[in-house]
């Protein structure tokens, strides 16, 4: 099968969040034997077309114009939906681009998921909620491992001079769990914007424990993309635990929010953090191959494609 990641939807700020997410895809693909291809603002239509769910007004022309010319598309949905808001984000303040808040990206998401061919869900209970209420061709995907997003080189511990690292967004609520550890007299490294990946893998490689942390109390997923990038690179990670129970944290040192801080500090002073870590990738490599995982979904998207018109059937085999 034949595939296509168009960016087109997203601007500046999704194109760079989205670039593990985006590796982690290609990757699996390419191990469960599909062609795959790339484009930051074209679609392609002799393939299947991929958009990560993040739609602003202006990308329903585009949508509307695939559907009329019968070139097959489908969305990944990366967050957890909530309501009639995705991650319990109802706050009209709260915005994800210019003028563009949570509640108009859940809203837009809706819209274009019942035009959509199939929808592919990152988390089992927006895969529940899509499948029933939104399109019924929806796909669970689960988060397995490629050596697509293995990039790090693994460092002796005398060149190890950071003992907790952050990468992504800093929250108030992140912050503070950060503050509380530098409380204790330990070296946490974070930064307040998003840096180049050059410089957050050297980061990484330097580091002894990664954090894990969730945007906010109310939040109900851990980070996909934080979690498989660093697993896969045998990584120590202490992740914050959420009731969802999501299957990717059996793979990294999951631990309640009220002793989140205490764990963390019990890792680093048993030494044990790196043998812990590369027990869990091993289990990650064996338990969750993302080359099987993605030939499944390829076949049950064939399979659902088969019953549609499109204009080029040959992106089907």
């Amino acid at each position: 099968m034949r595939f296509h990641f168009s960016l087109a939807n997203l601007n500046e700020g999704g194109l760079i969040r989205t670039e593990d997410v985006t590796k982690w895809f290609l990757g699996g693909m390419k191990e469960a034997g599909h062609r795959v291809s790339l484009g930051v603002t074209d679609v392609n239509p002799s393939a299947i077309n991929v958009f990560y769910e993040n739609f602003e007004d202006h990308a329903f022309s585009l949508l509307r114009e695939m559907r009329k010319r019968r070139v097959p598309w489908g969305i990944v949905c990366t967050e957890r939906i909530t309501g009639n808001s995705f991650n319990n984000m109802t706050d009209p303040t709260k915005f994800c681009g210019p003028k563009y808040t949570w509640r108009d990206r859940f809203e837009n998401f809706t819209r274009a998921a019942r035009m959509a061919d199939f929808i592919w869900c990152l988390d089992p209970g927006s895969y529940e909620v899509c499948k029933a209420e939104l399109n019924p061709n929806t796909f669970l995907i689960r988060a397995g491992y490629t050596k697509g997003l293995v990039e790090l080189t693994p460092r002796p511990e005398a060149e190890k001079d950071i003992d907790f690292l952050f990468f992504g967004a800093v929250t108030p609520y992140r912050k503070n769990i950060i503050h509380q550890i530098e409380a204790r007299g330990h070296k946490v490294v974070y930064n307040e914007a998003f840096v180049p990946t050059y410089l957050r893998n050297d980061l990484v490689e330097r580091a002894r424990i990664n954090l894990s942390l969730l945007m906010n109390e109310k939040w109900l997923i851990p980070s996909l993309s934080r979690l498989t990038f660093l697993i896969s690179n045998s990584c120590p990670v202490v992740c914050e635990a959420v009731p969802t129970e999501p299957e990717i944290e059996k793979y990294a040192t999951t631990v309640p929010s009220a002793v989140y801080v205490d764990q963390c500090i019990s890792l680093l002073e048993s030494g044990e953090y790196d043998a812990v870590a590369r027990a869990n990738t091993a289990r990650y490599m064996a338990e969750m191959p993302m080359s099987q995982i993605m030939w499944g979904i390829g076949l049950k998207t064939k399979t659902a494609l088969l019953t549609k018109e499109i204009a080029d059937p040959s992106v089907l085999f």
